[in-house]
């Protein structure tokens, strides 16, 4: 599945329906407006608590692409290397000067915890030093 953190996206992917078949929908990219930039991220690991690494993308308005990044993490587990993904992408679009920023990710749990403020402390501190 694809989440996206303000503005939602028109997006999808493979879902159970009803009886238990499966549907397709497509998904489908859209550049972000004038003045904000898109930040596409995804953490990666072998399992909990294993190797992993993350990676992302920043588009411009004309989905020009402005930066890619991807770093290894050593070991972490799944959760932390979603959530230091998203952060590494909002500093990354941060320095490039934008203030508006779309940020799509796949993990729906790191999503919804920045949608409803609930972020682990170690995200707080990294977040709050961004400012």
């Amino acid at each position: 599945m694809c989440y996206s953190f303000l503005p939602r996206s028109s997006s999808s992917s493979l879902y159970e329906t009803q009886d238990k078949s499966y549907e397709y929908l497509g998904i489908y990219w859209q550049p972000p407006s004038i003045d904000w930039c898109k930040v596409n991220v995804d953490g990666c690991s072998l399992g909990n608590s294993v190797v992993a690494s993350l990676g992302g993308v920043i588009h411009s308005h004309r989905s020009i692409v402005l930066m890619t990044f991807a770093e290894y993490l050593g070991i972490n587990t799944n959760f932390k290397t979603e959530q230091y993904g998203v952060l590494r992408g909002i500093r990354e679009a941060m320095k490039l000067g934008f203030q508006r920023i779309w940020l799509e990710s796949d993990s729906g749990l790191v999503v919804s915890s920045l949608r409803i403020n609930n972020v682990p402390w170690y995200v707080k501190q990294i977040y709050i030093l961004l400012q």
